[in-house]
């Protein structure tokens, strides 16, 4: 899964000398872009003089919060930092580091715009972090350990996570100065939702070795939140793998794969229950798939599927079948003997309760034997179709997309048949219609996608796009041994209000 969070919040501070004075008191909570730079000595009223910027940006990890009771891990996820470089006629500087700390406390935005005399006066600036609340020292500058007071960005501290106490200063190089920022900010993400860390918010600047040395660095300009176009605002970009294969339509022989049932009660994913009591079939190893053909019986135990926890009504079961299994089908035949005469073998598949007095669902599995190939390149004819939504408010929006190759020969019929797809394994991506930009990039943790008897789907947030945008799909998929990128255009979605 792939979720947008933008920031709720972002300035900058400075104290630049204009007119011989220092800006101190400037803010500039509402302009469009978040100016980072340092010079040296480039005053003409105060020689050897140092000016500076830090920016400040906060979020709200509410919607992140709300999903770990349901999908998102927070032992199993991946958090970026994203800022996107605004390069216009200004100078930009090369070969520097940009270092990002987590703020101790919070900070005040501010209506301020004017970026040229900072003659706006209001909190935060370099002062002060809201109205009438200083920094412990000016430009949010004192650090120390976490835990600790009269400090305003936190350096290090222990998160619980067994590396003890450690830095938290997250960096990045910029080689050639127009590179966007993207940092890892996993840990603070996932620290500041329990509560480890007190704010959702962070200092950005130049590295401490470069505010202090005797060169000037201008300017680093990244979109802020208030930027008009939205693809320039701040945002954190969350992964995480909640992608469902469900192997009933690939079951091969001597290939692990695994099954899924769903049980929902008027619209509601609802747990099964069994007996005269009513009781719940939940947690590990909490329900039996029952697999027979003629006189072979084979077991499997199932259990509650989980993600951050056990997830209502889904229910997941391993299974392997060996095509070497002597075990008797009927008379002499084994299931080794009916494996290699027919290649597959359908098996009656029942869902019940571990005590097998209740029968959950009944239906049927096939598993083939794999035979391999002789080809060095495959001459399939691979297309997709995607089928879903034009266009929904934000929120989960599931979008079907089913494979065909069109070089496997349909079975005669005189009547008109559905193409089946084929099932495959791969990750996917959205693109913008009309000027290519990639709104949602591969990613093997948060773009995999998912397989259930009805074929290949995806899930994603729509309000990762921006709205009004129309959006199509591509994917890049392993099929017959091969790598390959395709795509439906022909098929668009778009976010509305």
């Amino acid at each position: 899964m792939f979720l947008v969070v933008t920031a709720s919040s972002d300035t900058y501070i400075t104290d630049k000398i204009v007119s011989t004075k220092r800006a101190v008191s400037g803010n500039v909570g509402q302009a469009g872009t978040i100016d980072l730079f340092k010079l040296w000595d480039e005053s003409d009223a105060i020689t050897g003089s140092v000016e500076i910027s830090r920016a400040l940006i906060s979020f709200d990890w509410g919607q992140i919060q709300a999903l770990t009771a349901s999908s998102l891990n927070l032992n199993n996820f991946k958090a970026y930092l994203k800022m996107i470089s605004v390069i216009g006629g200004q100078p930009a500087p090369t070969d520097f580091t940009l270092s990002l700390f987590p703020l101790s406390s919070s900070f005040s935005e501010g209506i301020g715009r004017d970026v040229s005399s900072y003659s706006h006066i209001d909190a935060s600036n370099f002062l002060s972090r809201s109205s009438g609340v200083l920094w412990n020292m000016e430009g949010a500058n004192s650090g120390g350990l976490l835990g600790s007071s009269n400090i305003d960005y936190i350096t290090s501290g222990n998160l619980n996570d067994g590396l003890g106490v450690r830095s938290f200063e997250a960096s990045q190089r910029f080689i050639n100065g127009n590179e966007d920022l993207y940092i890892d900010i996993t840990d603070f993400v996932s620290s500041s939702i329990v509560g480890l860390l007190p704010q959702p918010s962070f200092r950005l600047s130049f590295s401490g070795s470069q505010e202090a040395d005797n060169t000037t660095y201008f300017v680093k300009r990244f979109g802020s939140r208030n930027a008009k176009n939205p693809i320039l605002r701040p945002r954190v970009e969350i992964f995480w793998d909640d992608s469902r294969v469900d192997d009933r339509e690939q079951a091969v022989f001597d290939v692990s794969g695994n099954l899924y049932l769903t049980n929902t009660v008027r619209g509601i994913k609802t747990n099964l229950v069994s007996g005269s009591s009513l009781t719940s079939i939940a947690g590990d190893s909490c329900i039996l798939v029952r697999f027979t053909t003629g006189s072979y019986t084979r077991y499997f135990t199932g259990s509650q599927d989980q993600q951050s926890g056990f997830i209502d009504g889904v229910y997941k079961a391993p299974f392997i079948f060996a095509s070497s299994d002597t075990t008797t089908i009927t008379g002499s035949v084994t299931l080794s003997d009916a494996v290699r005469a027919s290649g597959s073998i359908t098996f009656e598949e029942i869902w019940t309760s571990l005590d097998e007095t209740t029968v959950f669902k009944s239906g049927s599995l096939t598993v083939n034997y794999n035979t391999p190939d002789s080809y060095v390149f495959s001459n399939d004819k691979l297309k997709v179709n995607c089928f879903g939504p034009s266009s929904a408010p934000p929120g989960l929006v599931l979008i079907r997309c089913k494979f065909f190759d069109l070089s496997l020969e349909d079975r005669s019929s005189k009547f008109s048949i559905e193409r089946k797809p084929v099932p495959v394994s791969g990750l996917y991506r959205v693109i913008d219609l009309q000027t290519k930009q990639v709104y949602i990039d591969y990613n093997s943790m948060g773009t995999k996608l998912s397989l259930d008897q009805n074929g290949n789907f995806l899930q994603f947030y729509s309000d990762s796009i921006p709205y009004g945008r129309q959006v199509y799909f591509e994917f890049k998929i392993d099929y017959n041994g091969e790598n390959r990128v395709i795509s439906d255009e022909g098929f668009t979605f778009s976010l509305r209000s």
